[in-house]
């Protein structure tokens, strides 16, 4: 009988120190896709133009996430900024084009132009033209 309880006794505390030596396998449970925050889509714009003296921004409005500001920045070769504006945006533009003009003071230089449009905040896109 001790023989068989010194048995019992030493299984159990064989297998106590066996199982404590293991991490059980623990599966996190998958989280939910985050979703993606709706941005201003410019994707099939045109982008700067030339046309005679001055520049022209054509953007296609594909997708406009909420009514909101959009600022467009203009930056001639030297990188200072020449002018800048902003237009309220509606929901109702959707899908149109919109284009935007490089004010008629400002004297188109050979270079690199650009043009930085933020959207309430958040740059959403920049368009660049080299004038020879």
């Amino acid at each position: 009988m001790k023989r068989q309880m010194r048995t019992c006794v030493c299984v159990c505390v064989l297998s106590a120190g066996l199982l404590s030596a293991c991490t059980p396998l623990y599966l996190t449970p998958v989280p939910e896709r985050p979703q993606p925050t709706p941005r201003l889509d410019l994707k099939y714009s045109e982008g700067l133009i030339q046309t005679q003296n001055t520049l022209q921004l054509r953007l296609n409005l594909a997708s406009i996430p909420a009514e909101g500001w959009l600022a467009v920045q203009w930056f001639a070769p030297n990188n200072q900024e020449v002018a800048s504006d902003s237009y309220w945006l509606t929901l109702e533009e959707q899908g149109l084009v919109k284009t935007l003009y490089l004010p008629d003071d400002i004297t188109l230089t050979s270079g690199d132009w650009r043009a930085v449009l933020s959207f309430d905040g958040q740059v959403a896109r920049q368009f660049s033209i080299t004038i020879p």
